[in-house]
This record gives C-alpha cells, sequence and structure tokens, in this order.
C-alpha cells in the first residue's frame, strides 16, 4: 500500500467499517464521507460518490457496461478493492511466516 493511503487510514479521511464497507473522506467538506460497498453488483462494489451514482451506475443498470468491466468502478471503489486486497495479502505472508 503506498504511502499517502496509509496516512489517509491513519487520519482517518478513509474509514474501514467492515471487510465489506468503506469511507472515504470527500475532498469538499471534511466532515462528509462518501461509502464504498464491495458487497453490490456481483462483488465489483458501489460507491455514493457523484461519479458513481450519475454516470456508472446508470450504465450498469441498463446493461451497457456489466461488473467488473472497465469503467464499472470509480476511484473510490477501486482504492477500496487495493487496500482489502494489500490486507489481505499481508495476513496471508504473516500466517504463513509463523
Amino acid at each position: 500500500m503506498d504511502k499517502e493511503t496509509e496516512e489517509k487510514l491513519k487520519d482517518g479521511r478513509i474509514k474501514i467499517l467492515s471487510p465489506l464497507e468503506f469511507h472515504f473522506q470527500t475532498s469538499e467538506k471534511k466532515d462528509e464521507f462518501y461509502l464504498v460497498d464491495l458487497s453490490y453488483n456481483k462483488g465489483s462494489g458501489a460507491c455514493w460518490c457523484e461519479n458513481f451514482r450519475f454516470r456508472i451506475e446508470p450504465k450498469l443498470k441498463s446493461g451497457k457496461i456489466l461488473p467488473y468491466e472497465a469503467g464499472s468502478q470509480c476511484k473510490h471503489i477501486i482504492m477500496a478493492r487495493l487496500i482489502l486486497g494489500d490486507k489481505v495479502i499481508k495476513a496471508t505472508i504473516e500466517k504463513l511466516s509463523g
């Protein structure tokens, strides 16, 4: 995981609510967050940011794009998936190392 993402997790700009739910602080207001839920769209994820709700989600609902296809995830979903993957990889390495 990159240093900037680690800092955002540490200072609360990104919050892990559950293994599949994340909060990302909005860039406009420090006290507002976008919810990312990776259980939506067959595990591809959903986000409450404007880009996802107004650009991506309508395409998913109409079938113009399918979950996991290019353009089906906003930057928040992609980052949540990277964070989750990084945590799983690190935990697996620790477990295997013993």
